[in-house]
């Protein structure tokens, strides 16, 4: 994508920072628990039962190269919100469900109606175990299993989108948070 190159050495350099204690230079008012996407420069804002780390996909790029967060536990949901402009016609990120578990993520906006409200995610062998603040994790997964895409309309204002997960399985990873804005093809 582009300037895809120059994001991804900004998003590296603010996780480095992060890692050393807190936020420096480049955006010294960015929260600790936002997450860029590098991609896009979407941030995923971790919420309960949620932390940042970072995804390996397909081998592309730097190892670690995806700012992603991994969510909920065994026991308990968890839950994490990214920021979409008024106009926006579609969003999405990458995620995978946890090993050998169904998976359903589900999103809701604050303003706008979203066309259908959930996706199925393909567990992955790569997520199980202990996935702690910071880890990297090497996904690799099909483009047309991994990447969600969701229709919205009426976003006449900015939207907040909160993921969580449903069902009886509660974790995932998620990364590279996207959206669209009429006549943008890309955020």
């Amino acid at each position: 994508m582009k300037n895809n190159f120059i994001t991804k050495i900004i998003g590296a350099t603010l996780a480095f920072a992060m890692m050393i204690g807190g936020a420096v230079g480049i955006n010294a008012a960015k929260q600790a628990n936002e997450v860029d996407a590098t991609d896009v420069g979407v941030s995923f804002t971790t919420g309960s039962n949620t932390v940042a780390i970072k995804v390996n996909y397909n081998s592309a790029g730097a190892p670690g190269s995806n700012n992603g967060i991994r969510m909920g536990t065994s026991s308990n949901a968890g839950s994490a919100t990214f920021s979409i402009p008024a106009g926006t016609t579609k969003f999405g990120f990458y995620a995978v469900g946890w090993k050998d578990k169904a998976t359903t993520a589900s999103v809701s906006a604050t303003v706008g109606t979203i066309a259908t409200a959930s996706a199925s995610l393909t567990s992955n062998s790569a997520a199980t175990g202990s996935i702690n603040a910071n880890a990297t994790v090497a996904i690799t997964e099909t483009e047309a299993n991994a990447k969600k895409e969701f229709t919205i309309s009426n976003v006449t204002s900015e939207s907040t989108i909160t993921l969580t997960t449903s069902g009886s399985n509660k974790r995932l990873i998620a990364w590279d948070a996207w959206y669209e804005t009429s006549g943008s093809g890309g955020g």
